[in-house]
């Protein structure tokens, strides 16, 4: 993610956060897919939208299969 996309996710969340009393807010980076399995694509499979996920294990990336 570039500094300036980063920068513009940061701002967008802070300002949806404003009226909350939220003293800090962390960003980890891209934790899996961010469709939902079940709601999205079936149980048990990769979801048709997010190939790059297929078979990753979402907090690593590192390939399980």
């Amino acid at each position: 993610m570039s500094r300036s996309s980063r920068y513009d996710l940061e701002k967008r969340a802070k300002q949806g956060f404003r009226g909350y009393p939220i003293a800090t807010i962390a960003f980890y980076g891209i934790i899996g897919c961010p469709h939902e399995e079940g709601t999205d694509y079936p149980e048990g499979k990769s979801c048709p939208q997010c190939p790059f996920w297929a078979g990753r294990d979402r907090f690593t990336q590192e390939r399980t299969q």
